[in-house]
């Protein structure tokens, strides 16, 4: 029930065309937050990496980090989608 006009929300939705996103805990909260804060360990410490390892070897390190990263969170929606847990 809508508080502010006494009409159900569905009919709300309805007459408006909007509706909330439903990104749950995990993709609304926990994920921008790990975004900032990977973005902001990544940023800072860049060019340390830079200095101690080199370009060439930087690159590798960055990818090979995105590459793992990727897999983790693809294997994570997959187990989300089918509702199985993988062990």
């Amino acid at each position: 029930m809508c508080l502010e006009k006494g009409r159900p929300a569905s009919e709300e939705v309805r007459l408006t065309g909007m509706e909330s996103p439903n990104m749950g805990t995990l993709m609304g909260v926990y994920l921008p937050c790990l975004q900032n804060i990977l973005g902001v360990i990544l940023f800072l410490r860049l060019t340390w990496i830079v200095g101690t390892a080199g370009v060439l070897q930087t690159l590798l390190i960055v990818f090979i980090c995105c590459c793992c990263v990727s897999f983790i969170f693809k294997q994570c929606i997959c187990t989300l989608r089918s509702k199985q847990t993988y062990s």
